[in-house]
């Protein structure tokens, strides 16, 4: 029975990390997508860092090139939503579609399925700053003079996640912190441009998983290409601005 118990274990460890990976593999496929849509070309800017991100989370190529196929629609519109979700979350939703009317209709019943609201635009803004995300490993959470040296570099905050830490800071100071990072070869799993909240939100476990059950819905939505939003999902956040 003991080894039963340990390979039912492992089983349910590996179906977790399976569902964690194929989430992954969804939103950068999303990515590239959207730029394929934009400009085909893979050496443009957009398409070129959507492909470089998704190799770096060990992407199949089959999987990155089918993301590349759609043809490009110059009849797509690029439209941004803004919604209150319950607890206080406030989310941008960030979407590309040939038929707006479709798409809100299809976002709103999600919404209001789950006890949350469409709101007029620009109701969320004041609770994100635009700027960069780049993501590197935990085992420099307790690096305090890297701390000080990236605050110094622009930094602002660094959020402690279990398996990773987020450095955010604005765009004209992301080659800098780079650079920094480099220097002290330190890899960077990801860089991302985008909205981040100025004060995430903490919840309890029980209104937690409430959000993110909305947040999972709404990002399985083939036009949603970006969901911005203030739930605090880390383990901890160091202001150093």
């Amino acid at each position: 029975m003991a080894g039963h118990s340990k390979w039912a274990t492992i089983k349910r460890k590996k179906a977790a990390l399976d569902k964690k990976k194929g989430a992954k593999f969804t939103t950068l496929s999303k990515a590239i997508t959207q730029a394929a849509k934009q400009n085909p070309n893979p050496n443009s800017p957009a398409l070129r860092d959507a492909i470089a991100q998704a190799k770096k989370a060990s992407m199949p190529k089959a999987n990155i090139q089918k993301a590349q196929q759609p043809a490009r629609n110059t009849n797509l519109h690029t439209i941004t939503y803004e919604a209150q979700a319950p607890h206080g979350i406030a989310l941008i939703i960030k979407i590309q579609t040939d038929n707006k009317n479709r798409t809100v209709a299809t976002i709103r019943n999600h919404l209001n399925k789950q006890n949350a609201t469409l709101k007029k635009g620009g109701t969320n803004q004041h609770y994100f700053q635009q700027g960069s995300t780049l993501t590197i490993a935990t085992q420099h959470a307790h690096d305090q003079e890297l701390h000080v040296t990236l605050a110094e570099a622009g930094a602002s905050t660094i959020e402690h996640y279990k398996e990773h830490l987020q450095i955010h800071c604005q765009r004209e100071n992301l080659p800098t912190i780079a650079a920094i990072l480099k220097d002290r070869h330190i890899p960077i799993r990801t860089t991302t441009q985008g909205a981040h909240p100025h004060s995430p939100i903490f919840l309890p476990p029980h209104q937690k998983v409430q959000v993110q059950h909305l947040l999972d819905t709404l990002s399985k939505i083939d036009e949603v290409t970006q969901i911005h939003h203030n739930l605090q999902e880390n383990t901890f956040i160091e202001k150093i601005l």
